[in-house]
């Protein structure tokens, strides 16, 4: 009984998140991913560059780093794309 009651609780208290709220944690979630990928980058960026050739590399470095300091400006949607053109060039999923 008390495992169900607390599901709803959590359950309730959930829902009960104003705009503002839901917001919020949306853009934590974007933030916490927009760091994740940065590390993904960083950490095959290494792995793939034999493989690259000048261009790809040259825009990998370029998306990585715009990607960053669209991140650090609060240019969250920006920094997502950034990032995510340059795990497509890496062929990070």
């Amino acid at each position: 009984m008390n495992i169900i009651r607390l599901s709803e609780e959590i359950h309730v208290e959930t829902f009960d998140l104003d705009w503002c709220g839901r917001s919020c944690i949306y853009h934590l979630c974007i933030r916490l991913s927009m760091s994740s990928d940065m590390a993904k980058i960083d950490a095959i960026l290494p792995l793939k560059m034999s493989k690259l050739n000048a261009d790809d590399l040259a825009r990998v470095n370029t998306l990585r780093a715009r990607g960053e300091v669209e991140h650090k400006a609060g240019n969250h949607d920006a920094s997502v794309k950034s990032l995510a053109e340059a795990m497509k060039i890496l062929g990070i999923k």
